[in-house]
């Protein structure tokens, strides 16, 4: 009868118990949200990097495409385009 009566009160968690796994389960989700926030800045880096690729190859090709009036040209220091520059990718443009 003794030992029914120890093994009721045994039952359950403590509080220190409940405490320390509170406590190592926060150190868990702070390692959590700082990966997150590395990752949305490494994104960000991503997308950044990508959009300078595409204006690199965007400026490429725009000197491909006029490449007998850079060739007419002997000094480039007084070069002045006579062409206004036009991009789907500005809103203040008009076509």
């Amino acid at each position: 009868m003794i030992l029914k009566n120890e093994s009721k009160n045994n039952q359950g968690f403590t509080l220190v118990e409940l405490l320390v796994s509170i406590v190592i389960l926060s150190i868990g989700m702070l390692g959590i949200i700082n990966l997150q926030t590395h990752a949305l800045k490494d994104n960000l880096d991503a997308y950044l990097r990508t959009q300078a690729i595409f204006l690199a190859y965007d400026m490429a090709d725009r000197i491909r495409a006029n490449g007998e009036e850079w060739e007419s040209i002997d000094d480039l220091s007084s070069f002045v385009p006579d062409y206004h520059f036009c991009s789907t990718l500005d809103p203040t443009t008009t076509s």
